[in-house]
């Protein structure tokens, strides 16, 4: 009796075994099913994102080449801020288009008086970078229609004797200011006398 007693145990021990196995076999399987299903989701939510980024990129790339900027520019002397100095020569750019972040402005070439009666003479200067004019002043600048910015370089300083007549300007713009996507503008500024 003893050992049918013990038979009985043994064989609720086993069967409660399998049934601790089965209960684990299954939870197991749910939870592989239920990670299968969210992989599944989440592999339809990603493919959604990525199509809406490519339709983001495609709308942007629509309204940046809807954007038209334009400049114009011309040379001025900045009179000084002490009574003592000395005038600062500027090129004073002008937006008159649509708005953009200017980066940075670039003097591509620049031609003195005496360049005009020869056309193999050289320019004076070339591949110098404009830097603003005064405290308040910095690139990148976001620049709207009618806004202004004042530049100048040492290189470009009034020459008296042979003064400059020609800047043939290259400004480097963007369409956001993180400075991602963007193009180049070119403005010929002729020095008024």
């Amino acid at each position: 009796m003893a050992s049918d007693v013990m038979a009985g145990i043994q064989l609720l021990a086993t069967v409660g075994l399998l049934w601790v196995t089965y209960r684990y076999a299954r939870t197991t399987k749910s939870m592989a099913d239920t990670a299968k299903e969210a992989a599944s989701e989440s592999a339809r939510a990603t493919a959604a994102a990525e199509r809406s980024a490519d339709a983001a990129r495609h709308a942007a790339a629509v309204a940046q080449s809807r954007i038209r900027p334009s400049f114009t520019g011309r040379w001025v002397a900045v009179a000084p801020l002490k009574a003592e100095g000395e005038y600062t020569a500027c090129l004073l750019i002008v937006s008159t288009g649509d708005a953009v972040v200017v980066q940075n402005v670039r003097i591509r070439r620049a031609f003195r008086q005496s360049a005009l009666a020869d056309p193999m003479t050289r320019a004076a200067v070339t591949d110098e970078k404009l830097v603003p004019h005064g405290s308040d002043a910095r690139l990148p600048r976001r620049m709207h229609q009618g806004e202004s910015l004042l530049l100048t370089n040492p290189s470009i300083q009034h020459d008296v004797g042979d003064p400059f007549v020609r800047f043939l300007l290259e400004l480097d713009y963007t369409f956001t200011d993180d400075g991602t996507a963007g193009d180049t503008y070119a403005v010929a500024v002729d020095a008024e006398r």
